[in-house]
């Protein structure tokens, strides 16, 4: 059976600590993991300003997750 490459982009509030951006981090790997997925890289990427609000927030940072 082939392996296959998936990709998920999550947004999490540009107001969110560093602490609290670990924990995001570690719940959505736990996800993932739980269903059998094999993490293979999680980028980082810059806080930039949403095209529209998403619960009051007009700035998000990018989270890409390959697995």
């Amino acid at each position: 059976m082939a392996d296959n490459l998936y990709e998920a982009m999550f947004v999490v509030d540009a107001r969110t600590s560093g602490s609290e951006f670990s924990e995001i981090i570690r719940k959505i790997v736990a996800l993932l993991k739980r269903r059998g997925a094999e993490i293979l890289r999680i980028e980082k990427w810059a806080e930039q300003k949403l095209a529209y609000r998403i619960q009051k927030a007009k700035r998000g940072t990018y989270i890409l997750v390959y697995f």
